[in-house]
């Protein structure tokens, strides 16, 4: 390593370094020398800045070999595990971090782990954390949750996660999405800030590197992009950042990204002769939901501006757009502060995707919005003789109903809604009922 950028220290028997300036580039440097059979871990300090008088954190990287690492994580040495940054393609398991604190009624784990089966069918969870008190009454929860059968393979394709911790319901619960980043840092398992929390294994394997997100990835492991259900959640993506230009000031600045707090979650059926892949930009606006001031779902100023973005951008007029936005409330004032914005953005210069009133509206009515107009009517002409409806995605065993007066069943779901798991579910049962009964299983 330069000594003229990096400064080293010994800790743990390993050599760590850090940044001698800033943007030195130690962790850069540090990935693209790591061997296959290594890892780059991060050791944090915190130190006080005489000149600001505020406490800072700085951190020190490591190289160790992947078989060593399970030892150095046996006691709390404030050890961290790196979620590279790099565009190098590095499995990485699905992790989540959950923070909250409550009382001891608070504790969010079981709906977190509910949360999480819903979202990755069958996931394999590695569960480690602490629970603390901060005074007498409060506790603070922090847990790790490692989906072991579910992996990515760049932190990019970690959108999909980070918008579902995003959502408002989630961030309630104490999802954490800031630790999709790159180069983001999490606590290893049976480690420490410092604090005295440390993060014990709780649940799942007994194995260290099992409660790692870049250990052990396992070859059976599923792709993220292999779920389905995610596109509700994906409102924008991390990496695109959009700057604009203060008045007066040439210094870029950054601008808000899409939260998906910004836009309310109304779960409201989409309404006839709304197809989301077939809709013009007119048709666009006017299916997008302007509630009236004080309604619980009024979309916020920020959300106005972004939408009168979007509306230059495609060519829709003032007028037209006034129209839309009228419906939350008129009056003169607001107008002629609205029809000055729409004047003076420039859609040249911060241009809006043209999918984003589409992305606005996934999140504003329900699943349903996902299926076209032509599908919607062919799925209520055929649901509406089905004899039995599950509220489920996947089917189970005691979703098949026979008996002698019901001689056959017809399993009505999409790809992937577990026919086959349900089939051989109500198989195992009736061998248990029955021990001597005999069945031939046809399927093609």
């Amino acid at each position: 390593m330069d000594k003229l950028k990096f400064v080293k220290t010994v800790k743990f028997g390993l050599d760590f370094y850090t940044n001698r300036s800033k943007g030195a580039g130690i962790l850069a440097a540090m990935l693209q020398t790591c061997g296959e059979n290594e890892t780059v871990i991060a050791y944090s300090v915190k130190y006080e800045n005489r000149t600001k008088a505020v406490m800072k954190t700085c951190s020190y990287y490591a190289k160790v070999e992947n078989d060593k690492l399970p030892e150095l994580l046996e006691t709390d040495k404030q050890l961290y595990e790196i979620l590279p940054g790099d565009n190098e393609s590095r499995p990485m398991k699905i992790c989540f971090d959950i923070d909250l604190t409550g009382s001891r009624e608070d504790d969010p784990l079981q709906k977190v782990k509910t949360e999480i089966q819903n979202l990755l069918p069958g996931v394999e969870m590695n569960i480690s954390g602490s629970r603390k008190y901060i005074d007498k009454r409060k506790i603070k929860f922090s847990y790790h949750l490692i989906a072991g059968n579910y992996h990515v393979n760049t932190i990019e394709e970690f959108v999909p996660i980070k918008a579902f911790c995003c959502a408002e319901q989630n961030k309630a619960m104490g999802f954490d999405p800031l630790i999709y980043r790159k180069n983001g840092l999490l606590k290893f398992v049976n480690q420490s800030k410092g604090d005295g929390r440390v993060q014990k294994i709780l649940e799942g394997s007994k194995e260290l590197v099992d409660h790692t997100v870049m250990q052990n990835v396992s070859s059976q492991s599923v792709h993220l992009d292999k779920v389905d259900g995610l596109e509700q959640y994906i409102l924008h993506n991390p990496g695109n950042k959009r700057k604009r230009v203060s008045k007066g000031d040439p210094k870029l600045k950054k601008l808000k990204l899409i939260d998906i707090g910004d836009i309310p979650r109304m779960n409201l059926e989409p309404p006839v002769g709304l197809d989301i892949y077939r809709a013009n930009p007119s048709q666009l606006l006017s299916f997008m939901p302007c509630p009236k001031r004080g309604d619980i779902f009024q979309l916020s100023n920020w959300l106005n501006c972004e939408v009168a973005r979007w509306c230059k951008t495609v060519g829709i007029s003032f007028e037209e757009f006034w129209e839309w936005c009228k419906q939350k409330d008129y009056s003169q004032t607001r107008f002629e502060r609205y029809k000055a914005f729409f004047e003076r953005v420039k859609e040249e210069e911060f241009p809006k995707s043209e999918k984003f009133l589409k992305e606005c509206i996934m999140a504003v009515y329900n699943k349903d919005i996902l299926k076209s107009a032509p599908f919607r009517v062919m799925d209520a002409a055929v649901n509406r003789h089905f004899d039995h409806k599950i509220d489920r995605r996947w089917l189970k065993g005691e979703d098949i109903l026979l008996s002698k007066s019901v001689k056959h069943c017809v399993l009505h779901v999409p790809l992937g809604g577990a026919k086959s798991q349900s089939v051989v579910e109500y198989i195992v049962q009736q061998i248990k009922e029955s021990p001597t009964i005999r069945i031939l299983w046809l399927t093609c």
